[in-house]
């Protein structure tokens, strides 16, 4: 079983298309909480990362679980929201790149300005939430 792990973790991924209709899942710290269980807009934000993008976990490789066990803090300090790869890319300048990781098979990136107004109003009426802070999924 450990060298299947370890097989695992050192595959190189193939990138995939991300069709509209799947789902994208976002990791939320408690900090990134409103006291209503919502995010706050400037949740939605580029990763200073090599690449810049906002980071993510596709639904055909990975689980809400998945996605909140994947932070450096405990589980339950995170929410998992999620929203459709359509309605990100119907978010002016917003495009959805699976970059799959050595032991993320699911990353994805969605890049594009979003430190506008307009951009993190548009996530916040498309997103869902699904696993709020405080539980497990």
């Amino acid at each position: 079983m450990a060298s299947d792990l370890a097989d695992e973790m050192s595959a190189s991924w193939l990138v995939e298309q991300i069709p509209d209709g799947c789902y994208l899942f976002m990791r939320v710290h408690k900090n990134q909480i409103d006291l209503e269980g919502e995010p706050f807009p400037h949740t939605f934000k580029n990763q200073p990362t090599p690449t810049d993008g906002m980071s993510t976990d596709w639904d055909k490789h990975a689980s809400p679980r998945d996605s909140q066990r994947g932070g450096r803090n405990p589980p339950e300090d995170y929410a998992v929201i999620k929203f459709s790869a359509g309605d990100v890319r119907a978010i002016p300048r917003q495009s959805v790149v699976h970059e799959p990781l050595p032991t993320n098979r699911a990353h994805t990136e969605v890049f594009g300005e979003k430190k506008s107004t307009e951009v993190r109003e548009r996530f916040m009426q498309v997103y869902q939430m699904i696993v709020p802070r405080g539980t497990l999924a």
